[in-house]
């Protein structure tokens, strides 16, 4: 049976009726995928749902031939199990780079849009952590701690033995893939690509990305992942959502603690009150999915010293400053007059190289 005409009929009746009814009609239909195939089960949901619409979808596509390459299917052996498995799964998933990453254990890293300094540098350094120790991180490209995250899975390049090589990140879109949004992510989605990740979306490429979508797309990053990780979070963020659908999925949820006057940080610890684990790095992520194995694992051990060439202006500038006392990050960024963003990409590369190190009280110079 050939899967990518499947795909494209199941694209037509995407266009035409509700994602639930085909999943609910599927479930029901013996031989279902050669009943898409032949065209009796469209024939078969037009006498079953004769009013029914997808009324979400852009009027604009309906006259135009699904043409799509890249695309997995309900049907095919590639299609996470893991997702799958969810109560409302997508039947397509369009992508553009390593569809193979689908078959490596993934975390979802989430958090606010509206994010400090500070939470945005854990989400880096979670995620470098986690891809460093083979762990694909999933989040969805939005500003912020989702930004964060896959910067910090691009940094992570492994140090261990790891199973699909490259960046190791997946970023679930909200709209098609050539409707990017934010727009201020397109270099960031570029990267993704250009480092063996993945871009993922059920929707198709003339999609535009709508309110209501980005809820959708939440429950297949949670989906996709053995566990989601809420970095920051207000009382009204949207992930929380991401976090209620893991719960319902069944999977783990976890939440990184903050100031307890810090709006960004309440809905983190909502969670933590409701039951999902406090977690502060990687190591204790890996423990609460039972992955400690993974932690035993030989390091490649790091090849950069302190007289290393690889240090530009700006970073031996910020190596100079960390001298004698541990530094916080605000202090860091008040004193170097650098931007929040490039300095957490420094500080990781220092890091990375041995020159520094991060403890409870900020970053100090490594011993």
């Amino acid at each position: 049976m050939e899967t990518s005409e499947i795909n494209r009929a199941l694209v037509l009746l995407l266009r035409r009726w509700p994602r639930k009814i085909l999943l609910d009609a599927l479930g029901e239909h013996p031989q279902a995928g050669q009943a898409v195939l032949d065209g009796s089960f469209a024939d078969h949901l037009s006498r079953r749902f004769p009013n029914a619409t997808n009324k979400q979808l852009d009027n604009r596509l309906s006259g135009a031939p699904p043409s799509h390459d890249a695309v997995v299917g309900w049907f095919d052996e590639a299609f996470p199990a893991l997702l799958r498995n969810i109560p409302d799964p997508p039947l397509l998933l369009f992508y553009r780079g390593n569809i193979k990453l689908l078959e490596s254990p993934a975390v979802a890293v989430v958090g606010a849009r509206r994010s400090t300094s500070q939470g945005r540098a854990n989400a880096h350094t979670l995620a470098r952590d986690l891809v460093a120790m083979g762990i694909t991180v999933a989040s969805g490209l939005a500003l912020g701690i989702d930004g964060a995250a896959h910067s910090g899975a691009l940094a992570g390049s492994p140090q261990r033995q790891t199973v699909a090589g490259g960046a190791h990140t997946i970023a679930v879109l909200g709209g098609g893939l050539k409707q990017m949004y934010p727009r201020r992510h397109q270099k960031l989605a570029q990267q993704i690509i250009d480092q063996d990740g993945l871009l993922l979306s059920e929707y198709e490429d003339g999609v535009p990305p709508l309110a209501h979508q980005f809820p959708e797309r939440n429950r297949i990053i949670s989906g996709l992942s053995l566990a989601t990780v809420v970095v920051e979070a207000t009382l009204r963020s949207g992930s929380l959502i991401t976090a209620r659908f893991a719960a319902e999925q069944g999977r783990d949820v976890f939440a990184m603690p903050g100031p307890v006057n810090n709006a960004t940080s309440a809905g983190c610890h909502r969670l933590i009150q409701q039951g999902a684990g406090l977690v502060s790095n990687a190591e204790e992520v890996l423990i609460g999915i039972g992955q400690e194995a993974v932690l035993s694992a030989p390091a490649t051990p790091v090849t950069l010293s302190p007289s290393s060439p690889n240090l530009d202006r700006d970073a031996q500038t910020l190596l100079d400053l960390i001298n004698g006392y541990p530094m916080s990050l605000d202090e860091l960024i008040v004193q170097s007059g650098l931007q929040p963003e490039h300095l957490t990409r420094l500080l990781v590369s220092l890091e990375l190289g041995g020159f520094v190190q991060q403890g409870p009280l900020g970053y100090s110079r490594a011993s």
